[in-house]
């Protein structure tokens, strides 16, 4: 088997796997299952920003943190897409 192949046959068997776990029932484990990634990713992304302001604010200054404050959104909805798409 080639690469492409397994990779396609790893991605049908995770998505099946992920498909019986999403229908099988409401159950708070698999529901915390699936959540908790995305809120520790959101999280990062949060103490990330704040870091970088931080730093950034002390090295550049208002400009900086003002830059910083612009581009947040679109590198959270990025963030966003990015979780939701895989």
């Amino acid at each position: 088997m080639d690469l492409k192949c397994k990779t396609c046959c790893l991605r049908r068997d995770l998505t099946r796997r992920i498909n019986n776990l999403m229908f099988q029932g409401y159950d708070l484990k698999h529901f915390f299952k699936f959540i908790i990634p995305s809120i520790l990713a959101f999280t990062i992304l949060g103490v990330y920003s704040v870091v970088d302001g931080f730093f950034v604010g002390n090295a550049i200054g208002d400009a900086g943190v003002s830059a910083i404050n612009v581009v947040f959104p679109a590198v959270a909805l990025t963030f966003a897409l990015g979780s939701v798409l895989v």
